[in-house]
């Protein structure tokens, strides 16, 4: 990949509260496109806020109940990356391509969280050095620039 550049930024309690408003930030920047190539962690959230943001119900071919659901494009690419630990060592790494095609996914997003990781401890270490003072704050909308 040749960029690791963020598009958006969300902060909520939860990945399912984050997922959906991260999914209408990047869509904001590229309303024509489709959704980026992207991996995450194992939960889920990320799979439906694409399908919500990007998918589409497929046209009624005539048999059966028409289709209701969105159904993912046939260009996504999206990959989960699954931690198994057992107390605080990890066990193994699980990588499950969810959409496309497994070789050129794996290829093009690798198989590791490394820059994700990055920005979640560099975000930790700026709310530790703020101290307990300063960490109301941070837990609200106000980060710093770096995070």
């Amino acid at each position: 990949m040749d960029t690791r550049l963020r598009v958006g930024r969300a902060i909520a309690k939860t990945e399912e509260e984050v997922a959906p408003e991260l999914m209408k930030q990047i869509k904001r920047h590229a309303p024509d496109e489709g959704p980026p190539a992207m991996s995450t962690d194992g939960k889920g959230a990320y799979r439906e806020a694409m399908l919500e943001t990007w998918g589409k119900v497929p046209d009624y071919g005539g048999r059966g109940a028409p289709p209701k659901l969105p159904q993912p494009g046939k260009d996504w690419q999206y990959l989960q990356i699954i931690k198994k630990r057992e107390g605080g060592k990890l066990l193994r790494v699980i990588t499950k391509v969810v959409y496309g095609n497994i070789e050129e996914v794996k290829k093009k997003l690798g198989c590791h969280t490394a820059y994700v990781e990055r920005t979640n401890l560099t975000c930790a270490f700026h709310e530790w050095a703020a101290g307990p003072q300063d960490a109301f704050l941070l837990k609200g909308a106000s980060f710093p620039s770096s995070c």
